[in-house]
């Protein structure tokens, strides 16, 4: 076994990949580029060349031919993606592009092989979604531990597995493409998926369009332009909007600059506007969290916290609109970062339970990152790992008390 086990966030718009390093802290690993997190977006140039990435992304509404996002949705319902140079290709092996991007980039950062990973999946994710993403793991070289639910790892990531009290809690997962509404039940011996809901074909790509067509009118009105955006003018805008939407994230308004047709505006949109524009999606978040709540209270459940997962929950107005419709402030941690970081946590888990039931001679300097002291659900146990060759070893000189929660 490698160094260190992984845990990948496969996202919808966006996909990270994290692990526990030395000191027991789950860390995103960053890219080629230096972002922590990397498009969903995979573009295909020339015979034998792959582009994955912000790149990529770049090129969706100039080479929409070539390029294909949102792979994720078709994931177990379709076995075609794209037909690039007479080739079809499914959306496992699109998907497996992704991952060994991610684990390519990290193998780099890390200088070590990424190989050994668990990947995270929606709670609604079937039988045969489960399969095609394992098999774009297999694809892509790796070794698949598992396969975990999204709002799993969320709660593992903040922490709510390790608490001994029973509690109900409610995971709104506003990503780029997809939102998922999660009610769990935890208690010291498990996590009990209560009820899910959502729209898979809502997320912050919605609030991007609605940026973009507000800019496009306003364009117009200042401009008098009233011809068609051609694919450039309409590529710098999606780009334009969603960087305007992350910026009204930490301020109140923020300028937008387009230039089409040889015509220059510069159009302000202030977080009102923003979400004003926005309203109608926001309110369809809310209903279907309605909806997941009243069925969890027929089971007998009652919400005792809300976690924020996605980085579309970055917005203001979703925790606003949270705290007016069930007076409870929502807890956010990273929330772009926290489903890789939880599926990493609980990738070591799964490693200790890999190697405490096949236990392996090791002959190799290559060691694995197994920690000697583990919390699960609560419970400490304690485990002795020398580090000496033809036993299972610890990335360190000696025997560490690192503790990870799982």
């Amino acid at each position: 076994m490698a160094k260190y086990v992984f845990g990948i966030d496969l996202g919808t718009t966006y996909s990270c990949i994290a692990y526990v390093d030395e000191t027991g802290r789950a860390t995103v690993i960053k890219n080629q580029e230096g972002d922590y997190t990397t498009p969903s977006v995979v573009s295909f140039k020339g015979p034998n060349g792959i582009i994955v990435g912000q790149i990529a992304k770049e090129e969706a509404v100039l080479s929409p031919n070539t390029t294909i996002s949102l792979v994720k949705t078709l994931m177990g319902k379709s076995e075609f993606a794209i037909n690039y140079n007479g080739e079809d290709k499914t959306p496992q092996e699109v998907s497996s592009y992704i991952l060994r991007k991610l684990v390519e980039d990290a193998s780099r950062q890390l200088d070590t092989e990424v190989k050994d990973v668990v990947i995270t999946v929606p709670a609604y994710f079937g039988s045969a979604e489960r399969e095609a993403t394992k098999a774009a793991g297999i694809i892509a070289g790796l070794n698949v531990l598992e396969i975990l639910q999204e709002p799993n790892a969320a709660a593992i990531y903040y922490g709510c597995t390790r608490e001994q009290e029973e509690k109900t809690i409610l995971v709104f997962d506003l990503g780029g493409g997809t939102f998922d509404v999660t009610i769990m039940n935890i208690n010291s011996e498990d996590i009990k998926v209560v009820c899910s809901d959502g729209n898979h074909e809502l997320g912050g790509k919605d609030w991007d369009e609605a940026i973009m067509n507000y800019i496009a009118k306003e364009f117009a009105s200042q401009t008098g332009f009233d011809g068609e955006f051609d694919e450039y003018a309409q590529q710098d805008m999606r780009l334009k909007a969603e960087k305007a939407k992350q910026q009204l994230s930490s301020r109140e308004e923020v300028p937008v600059m387009l230039d089409v047709a040889g015509l220059r505006g510069r159009i302000m949109v202030s977080r009102e506007t923003f979400d004003e524009i926005t309203s109608t999606l926001l309110e369809e978040t809310i209903r279907k969290t309605d909806v997941a709540i009243a069925i969890a209270k027929e089971k007998g459940y009652n919400i005792d916290e809300i976690l924020l997962v996605g980085g579309s929950t970055r917005m203001p107005q979703v925790t606003k609109a949270l705290i007016e419709k069930y007076n409870m402030e929502p807890k956010i941690l990273e929330p772009d970062e926290a489903v890789a970081k939880g599926a990493a946590i609980y990738a070591v888990k799964k490693a200790y339970e890999n190697e405490n039931k096949n236990p392996i001679s090791n002959d190799t300097d290559d060691p694995i990152v197994v920690n000697p002291k583990i919390s699960i659900s609560g419970k400490i146990r304690n485990i002795t790992v020398a580090t000496t060759k033809k036993v299972m070893q610890l990335r360190y000189s000696s025997i560490m008390n690192l503790n990870v929660i799982i």
